[in-house]
């Protein structure tokens, strides 16, 4: 069955890009030299630098502003959040530039520390590639890094941090009622494209950090008619990889209210596809059905033979929930996955 990942790190031609090796960046009156092009998505394409001087390497991401003053807001915005956000578990920019080039058109750079570990779609792929699982013990760390991240943007950007340690009690029953809920914020995100390439791995290989913030939303969304419901449903099309995007953002409806517990179902096609290298309507694709049909009817099953205990299938499980309001929240998952890594 192929899989759903892609190593563009290692595929792309770099004739498609507008910079080339041995190019030189200047930011902030500061030359970096371009090495390679390490991807590219939508109009984005991220490079791996180098300061010219003391041979330092950096990550550039360079976003193509397509749509006039609308594609230069969209891009400075991402570039705003990636400035704004102050979590261990979110990628920091380093420096953000807007640049007119000969071409006439607008783009901007954001410049990030490079990882060169990569990220955690790279690593399972390989690993299943070799006809190998990834361990229990790494998945649940990024899980970890991973809700971490997802739990800030959701409970509002603007609370600090109040726990520095997880209740530790193994609560895998996901059936259990949910702490209740924190005061609203008015700085709730929707991250919006939760998948393995877009969790970057420490030089350790057990700590990570979620990129990709052009997918953010403010959240709860409510749609109260017909226009508002196309609207949304476009940009989920646009900017939700649909693998991992959840039922209510195949069809949303007026009188719907969108919430954070669509990265939690993203989530668990996260945990299910870094678990067994496929995501979790593959198959049914495969089969020549219709990727939207499925998940929109939660058509999936698991491998028949596996390492994983029952208690990380049960996490997809309550994920991978149609009613939105059956889903845990980060939180809860925090507390469930620190339960069985102590198990």
């Amino acid at each position: 069955m192929q899989s759903f990942f892609k190593n563009t790190w290692n595929s792309i031609n770099p004739l498609i890009s507008s910079l080339l090796n041995n190019d030189l960046v200047v930011l902030k009156n500061e030359q970096y030299k371009v090495l390679q092009l390490l991807g590219e998505g939508g109009y984005a394409f991220v490079y791996l630098i180098e300061h010219a001087e003391n041979g330092q390497k950096f990550a550039l991401k360079k976003i193509k502003c397509h749509s006039g003053r609308e594609g230069t807001q969209k891009a400075l915005t991402e570039a705003k959040f990636h400035e704004k956000f102050n979590n261990p578990y979110l990628l920091k920019s380093l420096e953000v530039q807007l640049q007119k080039e000969s071409d006439g058109v607008q783009y901007v750079y954001i410049m990030f520390p490079f990882y060169q570990k990569g990220t955690v779609a790279q690593i399972v792929q390989n690993q299943h590639a070799k006809g190998s699982f990834v361990s229990k013990r790494y998945i649940l760390s990024w899980s970890i890094c991973l809700l971490q991240a997802l739990k800030y943007l959701h409970n509002g950007t603007d609370e600090s941090e109040s726990e520095n340690t997880v209740d530790t009690t193994n609560l895998i029953d996901l059936g259990m009622e949910s702490k209740p809920a924190r005061k609203p914020s008015s700085n709730c995100y929707l991250h919006g494209d939760v998948k393995p390439e877009n969790l970057l791995l420490s030089n350790d290989m057990r700590n990570a950090v979620l990129t990709d913030f052009g997918s953010i939303y403010k959240i709860p969304s409510s749609i109260s008619d017909n226009s508002q419901a196309i609207a949304f449903q476009d940009m989920a099309s646009e900017n939700c990889t649909m693998s991992y995007r959840a039922p209510e953002l195949f069809h949303v409806r007026p009188g719907t209210t969108i919430t954070e517990k669509a990265d939690i179902w993203s989530f668990g096609c996260f945990l299910f596809a870094v678990m067994f290298g496929y995501t979790p309507f593959e198959k049914q694709v495969s089969q020549g059905g219709s990727l939207a049909l499925a998940v929109c009817s939660a058509q999936y099953s698991f491998p028949s033979r596996h390492p994983y205990c029952s208690n990380m299938v049960n996490l997809i499980r309550a994920c991978l929930q149609l009613n939105p309001e059956q889903r845990p929240s980060a939180e809860d998952l925090i507390r469930h996955i620190t339960g069985i890594m102590n198990d």
